[in-house]
């Protein structure tokens, strides 16, 4: 863990000023469910009376989580003391509602060390709230909320449904998720993972299967990847992401949200539960290996889609900013919009399906990638609102084998990516279509393109391939006021 971030909550207080964050613990100790047991662990087995009193601990003290979880019935709540616990977490399906949270001393979460164990803490039941932990050195995830395996017949057609009813409505906040996916090497199918991932590998914190819960405020680096939203258990849905620092994990993305075949296996590819609604918003996404914010569709039959990704920064990443990718027909990445990020100095993609082909993807520093190799490009991809910086090509669509209007019955093109309002001043093209350009149009009308004189003149970003580029903003979009003309 980086010696000058201690803890989520510090990195935000120095980041935002959010002094009001400073003490969640106390917080919910003054809201704790109404008939609920409150439950305290130290590992030395000791509390002063006052602190005792303060969290209004019930005896006995536990001095290890595991004991205290064991004790526990739905919706209590759990205190953990400073200390380090070496040990891995389980919550079962049974204690809904249950709370696990640390209380931070000088600045200090108190630590679960997994070493050598699977997980730092799994979960499987609803309702749950992680918060002020610091959660590392676990072979695989760190958090990992995952319901059981579904139950599949493998037709034809393949058709899987769950085995439990899903998982909904978890907090993970101001948790520290550090030096995880030990046991994890780079590669197509992440050898030692449990399950097949296809390059996802586990990462820090992973929501599998998971709908309507909150993931904000917790710092997540030094992983395998970041954060990691799938659906191998059940479909994964309206999941809030949001004021993380995610950063330096060197394997994989920064946020991930894709989908795979149902309960992770090769056998069921063709069936998917699908990833969709979730939204991404207001992180910090820097400096990971791939790569900052993935949407990727693998496999026949996967789908993510509809996702918000608002207000981020993603900066330094070692694959384009934003990347979609759709590696198979019968894909659905379809209705996603990215608005308001300010995304500079990430990487190229040069070989997004290696080691199928190579050469198929931006070889130059890229902001955002659309790529589609023998599929359907997305349909109504909506960019606005970004400012693009420090990049050879601020929005890159294109790839081989798109699925041809002609063979559709449609009049080409026939397919068509929004790109609007952004401030497109990466430094050499604003936009490439030049992967397919006879399928598919970029509508970047009332963007700014880095001068007064539009797209193609000097000092201006370019715009190539089939794209529509006028009217275009002679200023940047945060300097146009209502009533300035654009320019033709």
């Amino acid at each position: 863990m980086d010696s000058t971030l201690c803890s989520a909550r510090s990195w935000w207080i120095h980041r935002f000023g959010l002094v009001s964050l400073a003490a969640p613990a106390l917080m919910m100790a003054l809201s704790v469910a109404a008939g609920a047991t409150v439950r305290c662990v130290s590992a030395n087995g000791s509390l002063s009376p006052s602190q005792a009193r303060q969290y209004a601990c019930t005896l006995p003290l536990f001095t290890t989580i595991g004991s205290a979880v064991a004790a526990s019935s739905t919706n209590d709540t759990i205190y953990v003391f400073n200390g380090t616990y070496s040990e891995s977490v389980s919550i079962p399906s049974s204690l809904s509602g249950l709370s696990l949270i640390g209380v931070a001393w000088k600045g200090s979460n108190p630590t679960i060390d997994a070493a050598s164990l699977s997980n730092g803490i799994l979960d499987q039941a609803s309702g749950v709230t992680i918060e002020s932990l610091t959660v590392e050195n676990a072979n695989f995830e760190g958090i990992l909320v995952e319901g059981p395996a579904p139950s599949c017949i493998t037709g034809p057609p393949i058709t899987c449904t769950p085995s439990a009813a899903q998982i909904t409505n978890v907090t993970i906040s101001y948790n520290v998720v550090t030096n995880n996916d030990l046991a994890l090497t780079s590669g197509p199918a992440c050898p030692g993972a449990p399950v097949f991932e296809q390059d996802d590998c586990g990462e820090g914190l992973h929501l599998d299967g998971v709908a309507f819960s909150t993931v904000s405020y917790n710092l997540v680096n030094h992983n395998s990847g970041g954060i990691l939203d799938t659906d191998e258990t059940n479909t994964n849905h309206d999941n809030l992401i949001s004021f993380n620092n995610v950063s330096n994990n060197s394997e994989d993305c920064g946020i991930t949200l894709p989908s795979h075949p149902a309960g992770g296996s090769p056998t069921n590819i063709g069936f998917a539960f699908g990833v969709f609604h979730d939204s991404i918003i207001s992180n910090l996404v820097a400096n990971n290996g791939d790569a900052g914010v993935g949407i990727f569709a693998p496999t026949p039959g996967n789908a993510s889609y509809n996702h918000l990704i608002a207000g981020n920064r993603i900066i330094g990443n070692g694959n384009p900013g934003v990347t979609y990718h759709a590696h198979a027909p019968a894909t659905n990445l379809n209705g996603t919009t990215i608005v308001n990020n300010i995304i500079q100095g990430n990487g190229a993609d040069p070989n997004p399906n290696a080691p199928t082909t190579t050469g198929d993807g931006p070889s130059d520093p890229t902001g955002i990638e659309i790529y589609a190799f023998g599929a359907s490009p997305p349909i109504d991809a909506r960019i606005e609102g970004n400012t693009i910086n420090n990049e050879t090509t601020d929005i890159w669509v294109g790839a081989p084998d798109w699925a041809d209007c002609s063979n559709l019955s449609l009049t080409a093109p026939c397919y068509a990516v929004s790109a609007s309002l952004n401030n497109l001043t990466g430094g050499n093209a604003g936009v490439n279509n030049t992967g397919d350009p006879a399928n598919v149009l970029i509508n970047a009308t009332n963007d700014y393109w880095g001068c007064r004189t539009g797209p193609g003149t000097s000092y201006c970003t370019s715009a190539d391939g089939n794209v529509l580029t006028t009217p275009f903003l002679s200023l940047p979009a945060f300097l146009i006021g209502a009533t300035l003309p654009l320019t033709n």
